[in-house]
């Protein structure tokens, strides 16, 4: 990896100015300093620099006002208007933020709506799916949070509110895979789903200059910063996570106790760790932490930093964690048996033969009628999709399309069953699944979710373009005529996520679900930075439902069960999955 060629500190950053005249509840004005921090968008580019706010009483926490951070990062002007000693800032799209500087407190209506960016290359693309209705089963309502509960500060200065960066940029962003990180000394635009460009822009992007403050443990973490980091954290899970039924800590401790009081309760020592100004003692504490955190997969650190990836290892020596560490990798050792013993079976009975080691495949059997559809995740080509409404480019080669010609070839074969193989798929865009639930479901699509943090239920109904003309009518249902099959949605264990959204959506639309019922995973992720820069992953407040708003992710039970036997070696045999006999008869009369 190249070398950063323009790596400033801050103790040589240019423009420092001393200011004073801003005001926090029940204390006296406050000294700050103002730094100028370089902005990484480009690799080894410093693409500009911006003032940021230092607190003396948290010198190396950076503080940025809310206009300038959704100006600079989202192309979002925000108005604000102020009643006393409250700000409010209000989106064009209706949502807002409020800060009361008396009180300390943070309130917002509709947050997720804080993740858009008019630059997003999704937020004006043209696809296949188009959303005809929102509708909230109850009013929605704005949510006021008290930041003292996190010892959180937020500041007035001429007329704006100055609020860590950290904190806003976990508010919203990280559900597009957008977020902003910084690393101790600058400022970096993580953009992995590529959205500003055709680039993802990661932390691996970015390597050396990144990395090297994150990687060095010769130094060590100012107090000051590790404790705004813990509550931080603290603030992310307790406020801004939805309910799961996986963690490994145990969901009811977290939502009962809040995040500090469970590690007080049960694990000072990870809380020790987190808080403590040794590196070291700090990543073994924070991999500990996401073991606890462990949900099924929706939730973990990304990071790829050396250093942190060595401490995390030795998170599973220090006796009083290593019993948790130890039961968060055996949940993951188990998904990834299933995972490997389906895409074996799947290899070697069907993709072999039939996709030329493709893991999106096509099989059919003349004897049983049954075709197969299998896929191991849902992708959606944006740019492609926009090209080829737009300017009359090809179809693209995405999930949507591999289904829908699958499920034309399962016409031109005279199948009368097909099987849509998501035993090994992990997740993905939703906009892909949607697609495919049209496809099977007359061109329409139905997705509910839960909003724990403004406490409503949202119905979303969709048309599919199934004939690919540009027009969502009545011609898409025709077209779906042609997809007239007994239909089994096939489940394991290790269907997350989408493939775990899917089975629901379709088990509600009349269709069979078959195999063992699916792996959970309820909640739309966000991806997000701790004060300090390591990236993670996490389940967010928008919780995935049924049509009632109930959770689902416990799985979703099936209407056929296939056993997955185990072998006197151990490993799982799958083989019943993919004979072609054990589904198909049953779907044969399970729609009579």
């Amino acid at each position: 990896m190249k070398k950063n060629v323009i790596s400033l500190s801050l103790s040589i950053l240019l423009s420092v100015v001393l200011v004073t005249g801003c005001q926090k509840k029940n204390q006296e004005p406050k000294d700050y300093e103002i730094r100028q921090v370089n902005i990484y968008r480009e690799k080894d580019q410093v693409d500009k620099q911006i003032p940021i706010h230092f607190y003396k009483n948290v010198p190396h926490v950076p503080y940025i006002s809310v206009s300038k951070y959704y100006q600079e990062f989202f192309s979002t002007s925000l108005t604000r208007t102020k009643n006393e000693t409250y700000y409010k800032y209000t989106s064009n799209r209706g949502n807002f933020l409020g800060f009361d500087i008396k009180d300390n407190t943070f309130s917002a209506y509709e947050l997720y709506a804080f993740n858009y960016n008019p630059n997003f290359k999704t937020s004006e693309s043209k696809t296949f799916v188009n959303r005809e209705t929102y509708v909230t089963t109850n009013d929605r309502k704005a949510r006021k949070v008290s930041l003292d509960n996190y010892s959180i500060s937020i500041y007035e200065d001429n007329g704006e509110i100055y609020a860590p960066l950290t904190f806003l940029a976990n508010l919203g962003g990280g559900f597009q895979g957008y977020n902003i990180a910084y690393n101790g000394q600058d400022i970096y635009v993580i953009d992995r789903n590529a959205l500003l460009n055709d680039e993802s822009h990661d932390e691996n992007y970015y390597g050396e200059s990144y990395y090297s403050s994150i990687n060095d443990l010769s130094t060590s973490r100012y107090p000051d910063l590790a404790e705004y980091n813990y509550h931080e954290l603290c603030f992310a899970f307790d406020v801004l996570r939805g309910k799961t039924s996986q963690l490994v800590f145990g969901d009811d401790k977290l939502l009962s106790l809040g995040l500090n009081g469970l590690l007080e309760q049960c694990y000072p020592k990870i809380k020790q760790y987190l808080l403590s100004n040794d590196k070291e003692k700090y990543y073994i504490g924070l991999a500990s932490l996401f073991s606890g955190l462990s949900d099924g997969g929706h939730t973990s650190i990304l990071t790829s930093s050396t250093t942190y990836q060595e401490c995390r290892n030795k998170a599973f020596n220090d006796n009083d964690l290593k019993e948790l560490n130890n039961t968060a990798k055996a949940k993951l050792d188990y998904k990834i048996n299933i995972y490997s013993s389906f895409a074996q079976e799947k290899t070697k009975t069907f993709i072999n033969k039939y996709s030329k080691n493709n893991p999106n495949y096509y099989a059919f059997d003349e004897v049983s009628k049954t075709a197969y559809i299998g896929f191991d995740s849902f992708e959606v080509d944006f740019a492609g999709w926009t090209s080829y409404y737009t300017n009359g480019g090809n179809i693209p080669s995405d999930t949507y399309s591999f289904v829908r010609n699958g499920l034309y070839s399962a016409k031109e074969d005279q199948a009368e069953n097909v099987i849509v193989d998501i035993t090994s798929n992990g997740g993905g865009n939703s906009l892909a699944l949607l697609g495919i639930v049209g496809l099977l479901n007359n061109a329409n699509a139905r997705m509910d979710n839960v909003n724990t943090f403004n406490e409503y239920h949202t119905i979303e109904r969709y048309r599919v373009d199934i004939n690919l003309d540009g027009v969502f009518d009545e011609k898409d249902e025709e077209e779906c005529q042609n997809f007239n099959f007994n239909i089994g949605i096939m489940t394991s264990p290790f269907s997350f996520s989408c493939g775990n959204l899917l089975p629901s959506i379709l088990k509600e639309a009349g269709l069979k679900i078959i195999g063992t019922k699916s792996g959970g995973g309820s909640c739309a992720i966000t991806f997000e930075s701790t004060a300090d820069g390591l990236s993670y992953v996490r389940s967010s407040y928008l919780c995935l439902s049924d049509s009632k708003g109930n959770h689902i992710d416990n799985g979703i039970p099936v209407d056929f069960e296939i056993e997955i036997k185990t072998k006197e070696d151990g490993s799982l045999d799958c083989s019943q999955y993919f004979d072609f006999t054990t589904a198909s008869s049953y779907l044969s009369t399970a729609y009579n």
